[in-house]
């Protein structure tokens, strides 16, 4: 927010697949699937914070399905677990 920072926010994400092969091919694939989600959230968090001025977790997690299936193909990701902490120094 101008040339400071407004807030830091830290999503930790975890996806859910079924089988040992669907694991061990998104395992591999980890590293593009993490640069889309940076890509996505960079735009779409300050979007998000601006109306809500908090993360909501469900709309995230259907997001970040939605960018998930359209890297991998759908049915590959079952779920995606999503944490996420905000530190407001501004108040």
């Amino acid at each position: 927010q101008g040339n400071a920072v407004a807030m830091t926010v830290v999503v930790q994400v975890k996806i859910e697949t079924e089988g040992q092969d669907n694991a061990v091919f998104l395992k591999r694939q980890m590293p593009k699937i993490s640069d889309a989600f940076v890509r996505d959230l960079y735009a779409f968090m300050p979007r998000m914070l601006k109306t809500t001025k908090r993360i909501d977790v469900l709309i995230l997690k259907q997001r970040l399905q939605v960018v998930g299936e359209r890297l991998m193909g759908k049915g590959l990701i079952k779920d995606i677990l999503v944490q996420s902490e905000i530190d407001n120094p501004a108040g």
